[in-house]
């Protein structure tokens, strides 16, 4: 057998723990092997609703953070390399002047990411199968196939300006192994086992995750939305302040659709050409919907898109007021990804129209004192089963 002499310097500084490396590969789960068709990966708000691959987000998240904290692939060790604790991750020290390892604000920030997220995302897969074959055997090939194409999710803040409904919420309802049950949401908080004083010596650092956000996503004292570049915020600051805040649900029957395609809300009736429907200036919010992949747990897409921002204008926001004046002034059409377009006159819908169905909802906003403290909402409060728009 041959053995390169890198292969030798490998194996002996390895025997001195000083080469533990890390091979980051991605998650190989759901790839097509001929074509290299991947996964899609789905908005948070269209993934809670996913079933047998959400379960299995949750509890894999969960795991990750319950994996002793000087494990290297726990979720603690693979967190801080994006940030704090500012140490060492696999023996090598971050560079520069940023925190960790993390090259924002410079070209070098998508090449880094990637990896990056691989490294979480394979990590998080490896242990969502562990967890798919605990299932009882009813369920088990359900939640072994929903693992293959299990991916993290995004989060499309143009869709919904708030902080996402679930990672508010402490506690989430799921199917386990062991039956439907609430478990801790891990999307809402990690508890530190323990926390290390040579690591956080500032005890303060551990509040400062929701004070961030808050920064980022609350109103300041002026009523606008802050942005670090300093650019305009028209009325989104403001609708963040709304002590009642309205979406639009639009719940999608995707196995009518003959592809995947973009909705589009408007104020007003939509201009007659298409391509100008995402710069209109009556449009509210454009919300896409993709086709269900292979082992995809539903063929329903539900996701929301944000209303209040249009509603503004309005005398005030009671249900009574904003439901007028949807009836009113709301429109909607559909563009395909093959560049069909359907228009909101009711007839040109066609299928489109019995697949797609529309409702407002909204719910109530307390905020906190405290800006280590996310505001406080009431439960949302639907409108019927009514298409609205049409």
């Amino acid at each position: 057998m041959n053995i390169t002499l890198a292969t030798y310097i490998y194996i002996f500084f390895s025997s001195l723990n000083y080469v533990s490396a890390v091979v980051v590969t991605g998650t190989q789960g759901g790839v097509d092997k001929k074509s290299g068709f991947r996964p899609f990966r789905l908005e948070i708000s269209t993934f809670e609703h996913a079933g047998p691959a959400f379960d299995l987000y949750i509890l894999a998240l969960q795991q990750m953070m319950d994996v002793d904290e000087f494990q290297q692939l726990s979720y603690y060790q693979i967190s801080r390399i994006h940030g704090y604790p500012n140490i060492p991750w696999d023996l090598v020290s971050g560079g520069g002047t940023a925190i960790g390892y993390c090259a924002h604000f410079s070209t070098l920030f998508p090449p880094w990411h990637r990896p990056y997220l691989a490294l979480f995302e394979c990590t998080l897969w490896g242990s969502a199968q562990r967890i798919a074959a605990k299932y009882p055997t009813s369920l088990r090939s359900t939640y072994q196939d929903a693992v293959e194409t299990l991916r993290l999710p995004y989060w499309d803040w143009s869709l919904n300006l708030t902080m996402p409904d679930i990672t508010t919420q402490q506690s989430v309802t799921i199917q386990t192994p062991q039956g439907v049950k609430g478990v801790p949401n891990p999307l809402y908080a990690y508890s530190f086992h323990p926390v290390s004083s040579t690591d956080f010596p500032d005890p303060s650092l551990t509040n400062n995750v929701r004070r961030i956000v808050n920064y980022l996503y609350r109103p300041s004292p002026s009523g606008k939305l802050r942005v670090r570049s300093g650019g305009a915020t028209s009325s989104l600051g403001a609708a963040l302040a709304a002590d009642r805040q309205w979406v639009l649900n639009a719940k999608v029957d995707r196995s009518l659709l003959p592809s995947s395609l973009t909705i589009h809300f408007f104020s007003s009736p939509p201009p007659a050409s298409p391509s100008s429907w995402s710069t209109a200036p009556s449009l509210i919010a454009s919300q896409p919907v993709l086709l269900p992949v292979k082992h995809s747990a539903s063929s329903v897409s539900v996701g929301s898109v944000q209303l209040t921002h249009s509603l503004l204008h309005l005398p005030c926001l009671d249900d009574k007021t904003v439901m007028k004046s949807l009836k009113d002034n709301l429109y909607w059409a559909v563009l395909l990804s093959n560049g069909t377009a359907y228009g909101n006159d009711g007839q040109s819908l066609g299928v489109i129209k019995s697949a797609v169905e529309v409702e407002a909802k909204y719910r109530d906003l307390k905020q906190t004192e405290s800006d280590a403290e996310f505001p406080l909402y009431s439960d949302w409060v639907a409108f019927g089963k009514t298409n609205l728009g049409v």
